[in-house]
């Protein structure tokens, strides 16, 4: 096989939260650790200018931290925004990373959500209501 493969195959087991027990154990340092939830440190990949995605009803949340990961932004958000969302994607052909940041916002626009860049990190939050709307009715 092909060593991207296993790379890509390692980061959505990881994300999809697959790994083993041994994994939920690392914490990151500095993190509380009472109801939070299992944190493992983003793996970027290095000198992989592109990346297979290829997934089935995800969490959205594990998506948004996946582009996070891969393209070394930060990234913020509520999770109860992305609560109970999930993403699908066919990915037959591989995708530069630099697209993946175009892909983030098309899913979070088709959940009613958005992507906007906050000094030197991005912000998932609810779309903004269009100019001149009550913001009522369906979007």
């Amino acid at each position: 096989m092909k060593p991207i493969f296993l790379l890509i195959l390692c980061v959505l087991i990881v994300i999809l939260g697959v790994g083993s027990g041994a994994a939920q154990e690392e914490k990151a340092p500095g993190l509380p650790v009472g109801n939070a939830e299992l944190v493992i440190p983003c793996k970027p990949l290095v000198n992989q200018p592109l990346v297979s995605i290829d997934i089935r009803d995800a969490p959205l949340a594990d998506f948004v931290r996946f582009v996070s990961c891969v393209t070394e932004q930060n990234m913020v958000f509520n999770p109860t925004i992305l609560a109970g969302k999930t993403v699908t994607i066919i990915g037959p052909q591989q995708l530069r990373k630099g697209d993946l940041g175009a892909l983030l916002r098309t899913i979070l626009t088709e959940h009613g959500l958005e992507l906007k860049k906050q000094g030197g990190f991005y912000r998932v939050s609810a779309l903004d209501p269009p100019a001149g709307s009550s913001g009522g009715g369906v979007r």
